[in-house]
């Protein structure tokens, strides 16, 4: 608090209102703390509700650069998800690259702040890409099983959670980062 006290100090005395006025002005802001909403990035942190009976379902979430009072809030966020059907549950990074580079997704999700999809049972890699880079969620849905996928979306590449049915704890080992060539 001494640091900040000084440096506000230091700007009061170099402006030209006058050390004395502008120094209280400055001073008042240190006790007022904005609040900082991180409601939409402790929700990724957890299972989703979904009110589908057989899929996928998440909540995304986007933490912005722009902070202030060492807060960089979170709020509910968008994104693309780009799914691919796959013969067998992708096991590995060189496996989710393979089925990245091999075909166009099967379908597209739009999310905005939450999604909920129905999905056929069988197996899925569900990826967010920031240009070539990108994160995917390998998922095997059997009969009645509901995956949470959430998504946190930041000023560079985005962070997936994933939860398997009835979880409350994630399980990101089936998460794994891949590049994309360009399509043709």
């Amino acid at each position: 608090m001494k640091v900040e006290i000084e440096k506000y100090m230091s700007i009061a005395q170099r402006t030209r209102f006058g050390s004395a006025y502008t120094a209280v002005v400055l001073l008042l802001g240190l006790g007022c703390e904005s609040s900082c909403d991180e409601a939409a990035c402790e929700a990724v942190q957890r299972p989703h509700s979904a009110t589908i009976d057989q899929g996928v379902a998440g909540v995304i979430a986007y933490r912005t650069d722009a902070c202030e009072n060492n807060c960089c809030g979170c709020s509910a966020g968008n994104t693309t998800l780009e799914v691919w059907q796959t013969n067998l549950r992708v096991a590995d990074a060189s496996q989710a690259n393979a089925a990245v580079a091999m075909d166009l997704p099967t379908l597209e999700i739009q999310a905005n702040g939450a999604y909920a999809r129905r999905l056929d049972a069988g197996n899925y890699l569900l990826c967010t890409f920031l240009g070539s880079d990108g994160q995917c969620a390998a998922i095997e849905v059997a009969a009645g099983d509901v995956f949470t996928v959430n998504v946190q979306t930041l000023y560079g590449p985005s962070k997936m959670v994933i939860f398997e049915p009835n979880a409350t704890t994630p399980s990101n080992d089936r998460v794994f980062a891949v590049t994309r060539n360009p399509r043709q």
